[in-house]
């Protein structure tokens, strides 16, 4: 396969000479490496963590500024990897219905119960958990493109990988 790398990582703008043999690569949608070792080990690790939880991603479909596969939630078109919250998505549900199952899998198999429990913290003026979080994070990213009004469940939390 003929492909094309950059000089520099353009996730963590790091030097591409990281790259080497037995790492895993995420090429772009011109299928030039545009992403380092590092990143694309680290990447890796979450797509085997969200498809053992149990989500379908969309066949040959990548970010346009990540390169990581897409996912369908809420009949929207969701990276996971720019939520940047890793960690929280590989989280599992301590209560309700959903105990036991990861914060990404409830996202992507209910998302009315997610905006249902922001509904519900807010009225009850409950503090925010981490599948609210993750919630309005991905009702923000697809904001431009729907019907959700971002005024109303915008996050001011710091965007920040939580690794």
């Amino acid at each position: 396969m003929d492909f094309e790398i950059t000089d520099e990582c353009k996730l963590c703008k790091g030097d591409m000479e990281r790259l080497g043999a037995g790492h895993f690569r995420f090429p772009n949608k011109n299928g030039d490496i545009d992403i380092c070792a590092d990143c694309g080990d680290y990447m890796n690790y979450l797509e085997k963590d969200l498809i053992k939880d149990k989500i379908k991603f969309m066949r040959k479909i990548r970010c346009d500024n990540c390169n990581f596969r897409i996912c369908k939630i809420n009949n929207n078109s969701v990276c996971l990897w720019c939520l940047n919250d890793d960690i929280i998505l590989r989280h599992t549900v301590v209560y309700g219905k959903y105990n036991g199952k990861t914060h990404a899998f409830v996202l992507q198999n209910d998302f009315t119960y997610c905006i249902s429990e922001i509904e519900f913290r807010s009225k009850k003026n409950y503090d925010e958990t981490k599948l609210t979080h993750l919630t309005k994070k991905v009702l923000n990213n697809v904001s431009h493109r729907n019907r959700y009004r971002p005024s109303r469940l915008e996050d001011k939390s710091i965007n920040k990988r939580w690794m």
